[in-house]
């Protein structure tokens, strides 16, 4: 049981981050803090690196239907 919930864990953070991120969108200082916090965290994902280089700026982020 533990490792069924244990592989679940990095997606169900990476579902939360985006939630978070779609819900701060339109206020960009508060995205922009939360998008660092979360990039300098330890174990920090690697795929929010890539979603918000800074060569290319803030995406925005996928809708979850």
């Amino acid at each position: 049981m533990a490792a069924s919930v244990a592989a679940t864990e990095p997606e169900h953070l990476k579902s939360l981050i985006i939630s978070t991120a779609q819900d701060l969108w339109e206020d960009k200082d508060a995205l922009s803090t939360f998008l660092n916090v979360v990039r300098r965290s330890e174990g920090s994902p690697g795929w929010l690196t890539l979603w918000n280089s800074p060569r290319s700026g803030p995406r925005k982020p996928p809708s979850t239907v």
